[in-house]
């Protein structure tokens, strides 16, 4: 562990602070998109179609889940879980026909379980993502699937190239754990979840994507078509990831930039 833990009340201010400067932080509709089609896609490879109760762990402002409300016309009943009031405000606000509920997601115990949970980059910020797994295996019914999404923190470079559990230095800011895509497996594992799929998604910050469940229902094989969606996702996203790339340097540069400054700046005052 590489920082001190602040306590919850300061990271839920900080995250409203977060939501109520910029209503659409973290809002984007492609990737909404991208997760309802791969949504879409498991459940046909399964034989199934996408509909039951949906679950959104860490939904934010609601974007993603008032895009599924759209594309899904009804046949999903749609539960948002945020323990940001700002963020809970803004997605009840644009959300009407959701459930949309502020409260600490280790704590909260409903009444029903769940055909399908989503959380798109959110359990990395979890200090010890075990419990938070292992609540979601109990919220799942005997035939329902999680689809966790994490960005591969490591990419970027900005925070370190080492595993660690660290702030964000050169863009959101924010608390997360910097690992590898293997460190994540033996995480899920630890937690008695089991892998059904894993593919890559099409950008570094939606990288990492399982398809986990609480027990090994489904017959892996039959997940061919999740691989060809995600290659034609990255496809499309070449540009972006080009863009990504490009401001990481011009970051680095500045840093490094900075630094020089503050070099010359110390030599200046000792050489007096």
């Amino acid at each position: 562990m590489e920082v001190d833990l602040p306590a919850q009340a300061e990271v839920i201010r900080e995250y409203d602070e977060r939501f109520a400067c910029n209503p659409q932080i973290w809002a984007d509709s492609d990737h909404d998109a991208y997760v309802f089609e791969l949504l879409e896609c498991f459940a046909r490879c399964q034989g199934r179609s996408l509909v039951g109760e949906l679950l959104d762990v860490g939904c934010g402002s609601g974007h993603t889940l008032r895009y599924f409300a759209a594309r899904s016309r009804g046949r999903l009943r749609l539960t948002g879980l945020d323990f940001s009031q700002e963020a809970v405000r803004l997605a009840r606000s644009q959300c009407e026909d959701v459930e949309v509920l502020c409260t600490d997601f280790l704590s909260w115990e409903p009444a029903r379980k769940f055909d399908f949970v989503i959380s798109l980059g959110v359990f990395e910020h979890f200090p010890d993502p075990r419990p938070a797994l292992r609540k979601v295996g109990a919220l799942l019914k005997e035939q329902g699937a999680f689809c966790l999404e994490v960005p591969n923190c490591l990419w970027h470079g900005w925070s370190g190239r080492h595993e660690g559990f660290r702030r964000h230095t050169g863009g959101s800011g924010q608390l997360e754990w910097h690992l590898r895509r293997a460190t994540w497996d033996q995480i899920i594992a630890e937690a008695g979840l089991y892998t059904l799929a894993a593919v890559q998604g099409p950008t570094p910050w939606t990288e990492f994507v399982w398809f986990l469940a609480s027990s090994p229902w489904a017959d892996t094989s039959q997940c061919v078509n999740l691989q060809r969606l995600c290659r034609r996702r990255r496809r499309r996203a070449w540009s972006r990831h080009v863009r990504h790339f490009i401001n990481i340097q011009k970051h680095r540069l500045k840093m490094l930039f900075e630094q020089v400054l503050g070099r010359l700046g110390l030599l200046a005052t000792t050489s007096l």
